[in-house]
């Protein structure tokens, strides 16, 4: 079974490179990634990072996922993050432009599952 460590804090962001080693390299330090396992694309984000539409995070994964859509060998995509980005919105927590830019984002590459709650 290949583990793949998430980063679920900020103070943890990069302490758990000093404990494992991934079979990747990344130059956003690991804070987001993708790997596919058989015909399922995993696609790991920080959604305490920014994920507005110009942010360096939003534009691979919009890269990232319309690989994976194109890919003949994708059946399935899921994405996954720690903080809670679809949660019920309230006046303490509005529904914010990033938000709904993932939103548009995930539709238009069909992602199939998407656990961003902590």
């Amino acid at each position: 079974m290949d583990l793949y460590p998430y980063n679920s804090t900020n103070q943890f962001q990069s302490n758990f490179r000093h404990f494992m080693e991934l079979p990747f390299a990344s130059s956003h330090e690991v804070l987001w990634y993708s790997f596919n396992h058989r015909n399922l694309h995993v696609v790991a984000i920080c959604s305490s990072c920014d994920l507005s539409e110009n942010s360096t995070q939003f534009k691979w994964l919009e890269e990232d996922l319309k690989e994976a859509s194109a890919s003949n060998d994708t059946h399935w995509t899921m994405l996954l993050g720690h903080d809670e980005i679809y949660d019920e919105a309230s006046p303490q927590k509005p529904v914010t432009t990033a938000r709904l830019q993932l939103d548009k984002l995930l539709d238009r590459y069909n992602v199939d599952f998407c656990s961003l709650v902590s």
